[in-house]
């Protein structure tokens, strides 16, 4: 199970340009930034995930965003309906002030320098780029609940995500290369850095996948 091809297939035309008018960059400059931003996220959830303490924090803070409580759409409802929610379509005041939580929980202090890294290789303003991951990380997130049947009584658990996020690093799990890639950044001793997302974004495994799903362009 591949995420950052599930992921990339949720970014058409209409999702492409609804982000490109909510971060204020056209939309070729969007898409390089997209391109770097899949992979980022989900790189970032892989090397959290690979303690049992990054992924108790992940289930609590995936059970917390589905809650009627929390501002903000229950993230499963994004996958299908991105653009639906990015144009108006629903609350996506409350979508970005979930996403203004998740991404420091999986990131930490390196947010500043993925936005940074984010901007160098795509051409958007690092304030464009930061808006961008804020507006992803809830599409991230419900796309793997939702693989992980959205509950307790589904796979929602630690052993589920486990599965899931390891699947990541195995070469079945994506193309040639992408595994080791991703699988490499739990190794690092710092943690999550601007380096392990630069190594992502600039893969020519990640880019010429998400190429394709963008048609080449």
């Amino acid at each position: 199970m591949n995420l950052i091809s599930m992921l990339g297939e949720q970014m058409d035309a209409n999702t492409l340009s609804a982000l490109s008018g909510m971060i204020g960059e056209d939309e070729s400059t969007t898409k390089s930034a997209v391109n770097a931003v899949i992979p980022t996220l989900v790189g970032a959830m892989a090397t959290k995930g690979a303690t049992e303490s990054g992924r108790e924090e992940m289930l609590g803070a995936f059970t917390s965003a589905a809650s009627a409580d929390t501002p903000g759409p229950n993230p499963m409802d994004l996958v299908g309906n991105f653009a639906g929610m990015l144009g108006g379509g629903g609350d996506s005041s409350g979508m970005m002030q979930m996403g203004a939580s998740l991404l420091p929980m999986l990131m930490g202090n390196k947010v500043g320098g993925a936005a940074s890294m984010i901007s160098a290789v795509s051409g958007a303003s690092a304030g464009s780029s930061n808006k961008l991951m804020t507006a992803m990380v809830p599409l991230v997130i419900g796309m793997v609940m939702k693989q992980l049947g959205g509950g307790a009584g589904g796979g929602m658990n630690a052993a589920g995500l486990a599965g899931l996020l390891g699947g990541q690093d195995a070469t079945s799990a994506g193309p040639a290369g992408l595994a080791s890639l991703l699988g490499g950044m739990a190794g690092d001793d710092d943690g999550f850095g601007m380096d392990d997302a630069m190594r992502i974004a600039q893969s020519p495994v990640a880019k010429g996948l998400l190429g394709k799903l963008f048609g080449g362009k």
